[in-house]
């Protein structure tokens, strides 16, 4: 019978990341975590001396918590962590789609769009298509009184779309989930060419992932995940890793998007590989 699939990378730093936002609220070690959460089947607590070392191994190694399968642990680590009056909330770090988003083929628009409806049912928000009868309810910015109500979105400039989307989201405590949105909504305005809301995204991306992941709270894990979410998300760099960072073929897989596009009449062009370049 073949063994379980290793964790990728990101797996792992999820893992991690879910451990250290445990930390970031108590001051027990890992034995005495393991000891406050692990049973056996009987619902016996365990002792110092016989107890799963699953918060250790987390740590150390990113490990998945056990959902209940797991022949010794007939338990689920994520829900019973959650349960406790002191860890209410970490059940949402875990289960964030921002760790899919982090995973998924940035050219996969259906795959984006199942993430991003995700997101906005996670954050309690909606959006409302230019066609909906109450469309121009929600624009509270200032536009001109002189045109139709029926005019196109294109009519929105881009200072607006930054000055509704702020207001939005400006109040929104879960950076996490509100990370996926940003990120998801920035795949899909570079999908769909909206070339001016990706960049308004693209700079509201860097901000709150150096909050969430970086500075908000010192999470060990948290940096190498800024560094892997630039790449795949901003950049589009689908399958790196921190363990490629010295390698000179990170960028293999996108040569077109990060390509120099020279006019083969440059002369500079025809003296380094002649005139007769297909």
């Amino acid at each position: 019978m073949a063994g379980r699939k290793p964790n990728t990378e990101i797996e792992r730093l999820k893992q991690k990341y879910w451990y250290w936002y445990i930390k970031s609220r108590t001051d027990l070690n890992d034995p005495q975590l393991d000891i406050l959460f692990a049973e056996d089947e009987s619902g016996r607590k365990y002792t110092y001396a016989d107890r799963p070392r699953m918060f250790e191994s987390i740590r150390e190694r990113g490990t998945t918590p056990s959902d209940g399968s797991h022949r010794l642990r007939k338990f689920n680590l994520i829900d019973k962590v959650e349960n406790h009056p002191s860890f209410h909330g970490s059940k949402k770090i875990y289960t964030s789609p921002f760790w899919d988003l982090l995973q998924s083929n940035p050219f996969d628009l259906d795959k984006n769009n199942e993430i991003l409806e995700t997101s906005l049912k996670k954050l309690n928000l909606v959006r409302i298509n230019p066609e909906h009868e109450h469309f121009w309810d929600f624009i509270d910015v200032p536009f001109n009184q002189n045109k139709e109500r029926n005019i196109s979105p294109d009519d929105i400039c881009d200072s607006d779309y930054e000055d509704i989307f702020n207001k939005t989201i400006f109040h929104f405590t879960n950076k996490l989930d509100l990370l996926a949105l940003i990120g998801a909504l920035y795949r899909e305005s570079c999908l769909t060419f909206q070339l001016e809301n990706a960049m308004c995204l693209s700079d509201y991306f860097r901000v709150v992932s150096d909050t969430c992941l970086n500075t908000e709270w010192k999470n060990p894990a948290g940096a190498l995940i800024l560094e892997i979410a630039h790449e795949r998300i901003i950049y589009g760099n689908y399958k790196y890793e921190t363990s490629m960072r010295n390698k000179s073929n990170i960028y293999k897989d996108n040569p077109k998007s990060l390509g120099l596009i020279v006019n083969k009449s440059d002369s500079r062009f025809i003296d380094i590989f002649g005139s007769n370049q297909e």
